[in-house]
């Protein structure tokens, strides 16, 4: 009885000391800055507030700040903005391997110069095979299927999203 109780404080004292820095984001700032809202809607915190606690009561968002709390701002966020407010000249400059969106999505995934170059050729053959099964999405399915090619290209290239 005694072990299992010094194994509960033991396990305890190791999850609250690993999440100090998430503890300092306050749960509203939570709800506007991590989770599948601030992925849905990254320039709009009303809306992200709204979709996680509609989604899964903010737990989702909650565990992604405890266990990856620098992920719920910067480059990922600025993604997120970057799909939703130019898919389309997005979609295009991916097409042609080239453009000022596409630059700016490198920038926004924290590519340096070599990383950028490899990064943009990911994304356009991964894109270039997920938008021949694009037929019939949503929006918002469009949106984030870009996300996931952008993050998976984003490692392949080594970049710091």
């Amino acid at each position: 009885m005694k072990k299992s109780i010094a194994l509960m404080l033991a396990t305890a004292s190791i999850g609250f000391g690993s999440t100090a820095f998430a503890q300092q984001r306050d749960y509203v700032k939570t709800l506007k800055e991590c989770g599948i809202g601030a992925m849905v809607a990254p320039s709009n915190e009303t809306v992200a507030i709204i979709t996680n606690v509609t989604w899964d009561l903010g737990t989702t968002a909650v565990s992604s700040n405890m266990s990856s709390a620098e992920n719920c701002k910067g480059g990922q966020k600025k993604v997120a903005q970057l799909i939703q407010n130019a898919y389309p000249q997005l979609t295009a400059d991916i097409a042609k391997g080239q453009g000022q969106n596409l630059d700016a999505l490198s920038v926004a995934a924290q590519c340096g110069p070599t990383a950028g170059d490899k990064f943009k050729t990911q994304v356009r053959l991964q894109f270039g095979q997920s938008a021949a099964q694009g037929q019939g999405k949503t929006q918002l399915d469009k949106n984030e299927d870009l996300y996931g090619i952008v993050k998976s290209s984003a490692v392949q290239a080594g970049c710091s999203i």
